[in-house]
């Protein structure tokens, strides 16, 4: 497994290969959705963030990956993400705003906040796909702005 404090992608792709990469803060300096690169692995692979600070992510998160949120941080995606693993959040924030999508057919809340926010660039109806299973175990889903859950959300379900 990598680990890496910083991860600054503004452009280009960033191939996991099957490798598990840890990092503290992800971020892009164009905030703009769509303009921080692409994180993506075609073998399956976990993407694992762990920050206790709040960072933006503009680009992309695609290929086999299981993204987790850990720690106490906010992280914000603002770009399409097409990821096909599991979207983990076990601490802190993962906020979807802008442009945001998850592709993810199962998403675990245990212990963080999922965040939608709709009041940002972009207003978008469906932040998650409609057939993903989105299980609530001792964390929270918070929605602002108007509805962008087209799911059942199942509470209290242990994954």
């Amino acid at each position: 497994m990598c680990s890496s404090d910083l991860l600054v992608m503004n452009s280009g792709t960033l191939d996991l290969n099957g490798g598990d990469q840890t990092f503290t803060t992800i971020a892009s300096t164009n905030l703009a959705p769509g303009q921080g690169g692409t994180v993506t692995s075609a073998a399956a692979a976990n993407l694992i963030g762990n920050s206790t600070s709040n960072s933006t992510f503009a680009g992309s998160i695609g290929g086999a990956l299981n993204v987790y949120k850990t720690n106490t941080g906010a992280l914000t995606l603002t770009g399409v993400s097409a990821f096909t693993g599991t979207t983990n959040v076990l601490g802190g924030t993962l906020q979807l705003q802008d442009s945001a999508t998850l592709a993810s057919t199962t998403v675990n809340v245990n212990g963080g906040t999922l965040s939608f926010v709709n009041n940002g660039l972009s207003n978008v109806n469906a932040r998650i796909a409609a057939t993903a299973a989105v299980n609530l175990s001792g964390g929270t889903i918070a929605v602002t702005g108007s509805n962008q859950v087209g799911s059942a959300v199942t509470l209290g379900s242990s994954g």
